[in-house]
């Protein structure tokens, strides 16, 4: 009832709802207040439990946020493959200018594109905030995405939020 709920509301500026465990629901807040076009700027989901599903709220939030300039995803389970998505979807954000992602377990891909990220665009100035993130926990058992040697074979599913990332990253490289 309360995510529900939480989409009615109008006129909202700011919004913490950091320390509430929704767990997979905060990914579906996210999404649900973007849709709604609430003219929220600031929001803060901080120790919610979000993990690697919410990637897709979070991808979906930063390509379609008309108002969003703040968003707080601290302290909770993102990963590398997380990580990398938010990052190729950062680079195509038209409002958000201010990105909290500290004491999430990054990874070394996720902080690497992260930082690239950052390179990238150090002209229009985001700010964006991994302290305490981990740069150093890698799962090996996952088949991810090498900037650094994207050569091979791939099957991507455009619908999955991952392979959307890869496929605007071997675009970017091709062009480039």
């Amino acid at each position: 009832a309360l995510p529900a709920g939480l989409c009615l509301l109008t006129g909202l500026k700011e919004l913490d709802l950091g320390w509430n465990e929704f767990r997979l629901g905060a990914g579906r807040i996210l999404r649900g207040l973007v849709k709604k076009d609430s003219g929220l700027h600031t929001l803060c989901l901080a120790w919610n439990g979000m993990h690697e599903d919410d990637a897709s709220a979070i991808d979906f939030a930063l390509h379609h946020a008309k108002h969003l300039r703040t968003l707080d995803i601290s302290h909770q389970e993102i990963g590398e493959r997380a990580a990398m998505v938010i990052a190729g979807a950062l680079k195509r954000t038209k409002t958000l200018s201010r990105l909290i992602m500290c004491g999430n377990p990054i990874g070394v891909r996720g902080g690497q594109c992260m930082f690239k990220l950052m390179r990238v665009l150090k002209d229009e100035d985001p700010q964006v905030d991994l302290s305490g993130c981990n740069f150093g926990a890698s799962d090996v058992s996952q088949k991810l995405f090498d900037h650094g040697n994207p050569t091979g074979k791939y099957e991507l599913q455009l619908e999955n939020y991952y392979d959307r990332m890869v496929a605007y990253e071997l675009i970017e490289l091709a062009w480039n």
